[in-house]
């Protein structure tokens, strides 16, 4: 979480209670840019206005270092959250106080486990049937070549 208000933190750890999350916070944009470019964050939860940077800004810097990290940009004053991929919104939620922020980022967590259990599945599938899936492969080859 990159936020200036210590207040509004300490609203949000409490709202989240005992999730089992790992949850690294700085206070300006400089700092989360710097901590971004050093570790590897799922989500990177920011408030839309900090003094030093755009929220938005420093999403999109994130994200191009990190293209696999989910960006959640939050505005009190507008009342909004708003889920970042790619470098752009994709998604938009009602936001008026911690516990809707951590609600917003509760979905976010179960998207990137359900992500996670997908690749699962692929690679169980791929390890499986690796044989068939390239013998697959080739003979389409040989059609299209034949085709085309």
């Amino acid at each position: 979480m990159i936020d200036e208000d210590q207040a509004f933190l300490k609203q949000v750890a409490a709202a989240l209670g005992d999730k089992p999350w790992d949850v690294s916070v700085e206070l300006s944009g400089g700092a989360g840019l710097d901590r971004a470019s050093t570790f590897n964050f799922q989500i990177v939860a920011v408030r839309d206005q900090l003094q030093d940077l755009p929220g938005h800004t420093l999403l999109r810097s994130a994200q191009a270092q990190q293209s696999q990290t989910l960006g959640l940009l939050y505005s009190l004053a507008g009342g909004r959250a708003e889920r970042y991929e790619g470098g752009r919104a994709t998604r938009s939620w009602p936001m008026t106080g911690p516990a809707e922020l951590v609600r917003c980022l509760d979905e976010l967590v179960a998207e990137l486990s359900a992500r996670r259990e997908e690749r699962r599945y692929m690679q169980a599938f791929r390890t499986e049937h690796g044989g068939f899936l390239k013998r697959f492969a080739e003979l389409k080859a040989r059609i299209d070549s034949l085709t085309g």
